[in-house]
């Protein structure tokens, strides 16, 4: 039996307690019996729920907050969604804790099964996120830590860098010989999923490939999980890994 380490990385907007349960019932149900899956999922927003819960409750009981009870829950998504990447950002104490949750999802996987393969994947924000502790780990701390895969889906990192000149925009290392990186993206994740390919030179270099995504529900940002193409995608990879 050969096991793999996988790490789930959620996306944007609220509670991500149960945000990998999906994806990794899916994977199961497909994989060969002479594998298996040790997953740990990084909930590295867990310090915010409560916080936007009650900013939230506050903002629809405040004075002239019964007019924001029209389409109140697409607010309340607008409002965590992006309240998750702006607080990451303006709080660098909260921007090392993010990076502090997912270095200790991949240390202790290590320490579980030190030799089996990593992979990730992540969603949405998540990829950011697993990007930008990447290239903490290789610049500021000479660390390269030891992961063989990367599938991203719903990747809005290409909205990070937009206003910058294409040619200041620089990927993490490769942090493994045989290290492959996957994207999946849709045209129905009409705002927040993008391909990663013609960013530059050095981002095609680390991209394996994007794979276009059909069938998930117009403006379904989360639905990648249910997608029997991302599932068979993945599947088919860790039976090469």
């Amino acid at each position: 039996m050969k096991t793999i380490n996988v790490l789930f990385i959620h996306g944007i907007g609220g509670d991500k307690t149960h945000a990998h349960e999906t994806m990794l019932k899916n994977l199961r149900a497909k994989l060969p019996k002479n594998l298996e899956i040790t997953p740990f999922a990084v909930n590295y927003l867990s310090y915010s729920n409560y916080n936007q819960e009650e900013n939230f409750q506050r903002m629809l009981g405040a004075e002239n907050g019964k007019y924001m009870k029209r389409l109140k829950f697409v607010r309340k998504l607008f409002l965590s969604s992006f309240g998750d990447a702006l607080g990451i950002y303006a709080d660098r104490g909260i921007y090392n804790q993010v990076m502090e949750n997912i270095d200790y999802g991949v240390r202790r996987l290590v320490k579980l099964n030190p030799k089996a393969p990593t992979i990730v994947i992540s969603q949405s924000l998540g990829c950011q996120m697993f990007s930008c502790y990447m290239w903490d780990k290789q610049r500021n701390e000479s660390i390269n830590p030891k992961i063989n895969m990367w599938f991203s889906t719903g990747n809005n990192m290409r909205g990070f860098f937009h206003s910058r000149n294409y040619l200041q925009v620089v990927p993490f290392d490769r942090p493994t010989p045989n290290f492959k990186w996957i994207n999946f993206f849709s045209w129905s994740d009409l705002l927040l999923g993008y391909h990663m390919t013609g960013i530059n030179k050095a981002y095609d270099r680390l991209l394996t490939q994007d794979v276009h995504v059909k069938g998930i529900p117009f403006l379904s940002h989360s639905r990648y999980d249910d997608s029997n193409k991302v599932i068979k995608t993945i599947v088919s990879e860790l039976e090469k890994i």
